[in-house]
């Protein structure tokens, strides 16, 4: 109960002078405990659970709406599933989470001013004739044809064309730095500049939507690993997975573009990591109508000898996971 009592005096002083509505109430179910602070404005609904993880040590943040909690103001799997979780102490790093989902889904409430700034590099009349162009130019890469940022918030995009191909590339901004996270391929509204704004806006918003409910890398037990074989999907494991996880879902991310697997913009929306026999190991969801499954299959086939790729319905029936009670 502490850690959780800790998190919410400390974001609590984060949303001083915020006119927000909301109420705490106390969760129990024998593994984890804790307060959950319920938010709400008209018809949207926040659940925000805060407590020690019952695996470890971690600050556990779990996040959910009014479908998410019962009546005993328990969250169900679906939040569960989603948890974010940070080192024991770090109370500054989850209350930074928390309040950027607070503010995204209350931005009415918490952004009563915008400050955006969007900028063209070319003329609206240059734009069209690129796009039209774009699989035929004789620079595969055009940079900062326009942008747009949010400047009260931590993304940008930029309209650009990236190996023949027109969309938005977005960014993070770290301080004075600009990270450059991903590509999608985007087909904007050109008929004007503030069509072209409005279009870019809505592309920047969905990005970040999908982006704070990204779950991350988390860590399983090896009973949680194998209650994963309950889902009506399967996971691509690779064994021995040293050094920065990340990297690891970055470069598989990639290595199944290259070969055509899944599409630009990809990203799992599921990632389990776990030790077993002194080996780190990473599961990926298999949840993704974007996944060709059938050259998926054949590629896992090459790649099986140096990375050990597995289905995680055989990795967990040929026996691989040894001793653990159910």
């Amino acid at each position: 109960m502490i850690v959780s009592e800790t998190f919410f005096k400390k974001l609590e002083k984060k949303l001083s002078n915020k006119s927000l509505n909301g109420y705490y109430g106390t969760f129990n179910n024998c593994r984890e405990q804790g307060l959950v602070l319920k938010i709400y404005e008209k018809q949207k609904e926040l659940n925000i659970w805060a407590c020690q993880n019952r695996m470890s040590d971690e600050i556990m943040i779990v996040l959910g709406n009014q479908d998410n909690i019962d009546k005993n103001n328990m969250f169900d799997d679906v939040s569960f599933n989603k948890a974010k979780y940070f080192e024991y102490g770090d109370y500054d790093s989850a209350v930074d989470f928390v309040y950027k989902q607070i503010k995204y889904m209350f931005k009415d409430k918490l952004n009563k001013e915008k400050h955006f700034e969007f900028n063209m590099y070319k003329s609206i009349e240059d734009i069209r004739e690129l796009k039209e162009n774009a699989s035929n130019l004789n620079y595969q890469d055009y940079f900062e044809l326009a942008s747009f940022c949010d400047k009260d918030g931590e993304y940008s995009c930029d309209l650009i064309i990236l190996n023949g191909k027109f969309g938005l590339r977005y960014n993070k901004n770290n301080e004075d730095d600009l990270e450059s996270l991903i590509f999608r391929e985007y087909d904007p509204n050109l008929d004007n500049e503030v069509s072209l704004m409005s279009d870019m806006q809505k592309g920047l918003e969905k990005f970040i939507e999908d982006e704070l409910a990204y779950m991350g890398i988390k860590k399983l037990s090896l009973s949680e690993v194998k209650e994963l074989n309950n889902k009506d999907y399967d996971f691509l494991v690779f064994q021995g997975c040293g050094g920065d996880l990340k990297d690891w879902e970055i470069g598989v991310t990639e290595l199944l573009k290259k070969n055509d697997i899944v599409p630009d913009g990809f990203r799992f929306k599921e990632i389990y990591s776990f030790e077993n026999d002194g080996l780190i190991n990473l599961a990926f969801a298999l949840n993704d109508t974007n996944i060709d499954m059938s050259k998926l299959a054949i590629f896992r086939l090459k790649i099986s000898g140096g990375f050990g790729a597995m289905w995680l319905s055989d990795y967990i029936g040929n026996g691989y996971i040894k001793n653990i009670n159910m």
